[in-house]
């Protein structure tokens, strides 16, 4: 469950914008199964990185904090009973009390062993809680859908970039993976506005980063498009009817426009 990004890296050079280039050595420690399957996607997308497995190649249970000691970056793959683990435990003490900086991979995914964060943040003891959950660290949920995984895999690559002496100082990294979905890439035939109803909680949130990963390509609106209201009552479904009269017909609108899509967050 670690991912440890040792300090030989001044001989690496990523290339920004073109795709993610081998990280200096890293070390991952994962449990069995299909902590496997996180060995080969860095090993495909990372190409000359050292990948450590616990299950394969830990002799020495004693030696966890010999590992921590080495790393430069430490990964934490939080999943259900991570942090109920004594010797996981060993390790983001080890790695907090040497102050190695974190980066922090939520498992999701309640079928493959996740949960929520707030389920997770209870697993972890109290004394703890404040410098793994609140300090700030980078924070990335773990995906399957390929074109969401390598935003993963991404957001990994250049945390663990950041922390190396070659790109002390810098902030981001805008690492890309060749023949992945880029928004600057994107574009409408036609203008777009999309409605995110003021009853469906963060829609509006979503629609405006949407809106700013697509400029000038997508206004947002509250206001419900026409064609519902000029439904007959008779045809409505219960929700529907129930939604339309507690909105206004008049309702605050940002680019001007009847909405042509609809966000159902």
């Amino acid at each position: 469950r670690l991912f440890d990004a040792r300090a030989d890296a001044r001989r690496h050079h990523p290339r920004r914008r073109s795709a993610v280039a081998p990280l200096p050595q890293p070390r991952l420690e994962h449990g069995a199964g299909r902590r496997r399957r996180h060995q080969e996607c860095f090993q495909q997308l990372l190409p000359g990185c050292e990948i450590f497995l616990d299950v394969d190649d830990l002799k020495n249970i004693g030696e966890l904090e010999a590992y921590i000691g080495r790393s430069q970056v430490v990964l934490c793959f939080l999943s259900r009973g991570y942090l109920r683990s004594t010797n996981c435990l060993r390790e983001i003490r080890a790695a907090l009390e040497m102050g190695k900086p974190l980066v922090l991979v939520h498992e999701a995914d309640p079928d493959k062993g996740g949960g929520t964060l707030a389920e997770l943040r209870s697993e972890c003891p109290e004394e703890l809680r404040a410098d793994i959950f609140d300090a700030g660290w980078p924070m990335v949920v773990w995906h399957r859908i390929a074109a969401f995984q390598h935003v993963s895999l991404k957001v990994i690559a250049e945390a663990l970039l950041l922390k190396t002496p070659k790109y002390e100082g810098e902030d981001e990294l805008p690492l890309c993976i060749p023949g992945e979905i880029r928004a600057d890439g994107l574009a409408f035939p036609k203008p777009v506005v999309l409605w995110a109803s003021t009853l469906n909680d963060g829609a509006r949130g979503l629609a405006d980063a949407v809106a700013a990963a697509v400029p000038d390509g997508i206004s947002i609106t509250d206001a419900p498009p026409s064609c519902l209201f000029s439904l007959p009552r008779s045809s409505r479904p219960s929700r529907i009817s129930s939604l339309l009269s507690s909105l206004p017909r008049r309702a605050r609108r940002e680019g001007g426009g009847e909405a042509t899509h609809m966000l159902l967050y």
